[in-house]
């Protein structure tokens, strides 16, 4: 659920949603525990996972 929150805070899906949503999925098959690669990869693309108010303005 966590992972799933950031994914929406962030806009993991917005932009070229194709190539983001094929490297995520090639983690969850091929890895035995995909969310800290799923987790990586967020960080890399969108920086810290920190949720602050902001994030909820507007």
């Amino acid at each position: 659920m966590y992972w799933y929150v950031h994914t929406l805070l962030r806009g993991q899906y917005t932009g070229s949603t194709e190539s983001i949503l094929t490297q995520d999925l090639h983690v969850l098959q091929s890895l035995d525990n995909p969310l800290d690669q799923l987790f990586a990869n967020l960080r890399q693309i969108r920086g810290e996972l920190e949720i602050k108010f902001i994030d909820f303005q507007g």
